[in-house]
């Protein structure tokens, strides 16, 4: 059984678009759409689907990592798909292929790159928020995923680092850019906040956490 989890903040421009896409897609079993906080209509736009979603909400905004969490625990799925509440141009055919190539492999993780992710962007495509996985496998680290807030994809992938990993290329695929909904203190702020959480993440995960577990 297939569980989706979207987590979402004010998400009301894309929200949507992605939810019909992904009802579309008949291998998956239940989406889990996480309100995080949100203050635009995000929230309006999610009740438009009525039962045909399960909704989960913040009170507060308390960051993406939260949210998946809340997400993978509300699932009733043994496996678990994440996906990005931003997209653009996301279509039914980018989810299909992500997920058979997941039953159809033997993969541990599939990512779902994006076309621009190569050179220095092959670095955004690891941390791609469209994967799938076994929800065992992230149960240990659920904690630790929840005080991340933007290291989720880090340690998503830590968690598999002796499984198979395949990265597939999702085409003509894109997200909302940031510089439309934040002015540029606002995108200052929050880039240095990710750079930061990702670093601090990776420090954690690679040279204190093997050695205590």
């Amino acid at each position: 059984m297939i569980s989706c989890v979207v987590s979402a903040y004010n998400e009301a421009l894309t929200i949507s678009k992605v939810i019909e896409t992904l009802l579309e897609v008949k291998s998956i079993d239940e989406i889990i759409v996480v309100d995080d906080g949100s203050t635009d209509n995000t929230k309006a736009k999610l009740e438009t689907f009525g039962n045909k979603i399960i909704v989960c909400s913040h009170e507060t905004n308390l960051g993406k990592g939260a949210a998946v969490v809340t997400g993978v625990l509300a699932s009733s799925g043994d496996t678990i798909m994440m996906c990005d509440a931003d997209l653009t141009n996301l279509a039914v055919d980018h989810i299909d292929n992500l997920i058979k190539t997941f039953i159809n492999g033997s993969y541990g993780l599939v990512l779902a790159a994006r076309e621009n992710n190569v050179g220095i962007g092959y670095i955004a495509g690891k941390l791609t928020g469209e994967r799938i996985f076994k929800k065992k496998v992230i149960m240990p680290y659920l904690q630790l995923i929840k005080d991340s807030d933007m290291g989720v994809e880090l340690i998503i992938n830590f968690a598999h680092r002796e499984k198979s990993v395949k990265t597939i290329i999702s085409k003509n695929i894109g997200h909302l850019q940031k510089q439309h909904k934040l002015n540029i203190f606002g995108l200052i702020i929050e880039f240095s906040q990710e750079m930061f959480q990702l670093f601090k993440t990776y420090l954690y995960l690679h040279f204190y956490l093997p050695k205590t577990s």
